[in-house]
């Protein structure tokens, strides 16, 4: 006989494995800000000017809110879809869709 898993271990279990999607996440997140961070660090002074009168010239608000929205929905897909551990690459977009349906 099996023995039965505790409520105590349920709990754990689930806060374990909220932990790890929480670590991926920042993992990930990291790893954006550190390629953001590569590429615009040997930018002058004038660059970095001309991008924000750039960001300033943007006159739609849905612009910056698609953008924040793009973000967003690139986390959350990060936690939300399991990793397939026998792909080294992304999903294909099926895959992606059939796993993130078969999840409860």
């Amino acid at each position: 006989m099996q023995p039965e898993i505790t409520i105590m271990e349920k709990k754990k279990n689930a806060a374990v494995e909220v932990l790890k999607k929480v670590l991926k996440f920042i993992l990930f997140f990291g790893v954006g800000v550190f390629f953001v961070w590569i590429s615009i660090r040997k930018l002058s002074p004038e660059d970095v000017t001309h991008l924000k009168e750039s960001a300033r010239q943007v006159t739609k608000g849905s612009a910056w809110v698609f953008l924040f929205l793009a973000f967003l929905v690139g986390g959350f897909q990060t936690i939300s879809v399991p990793y397939d551990s026998g792909s080294c690459c992304s999903l294909s977009v099926t895959r992606r869709a059939a796993a993130w349906s078969s999840t409860p």
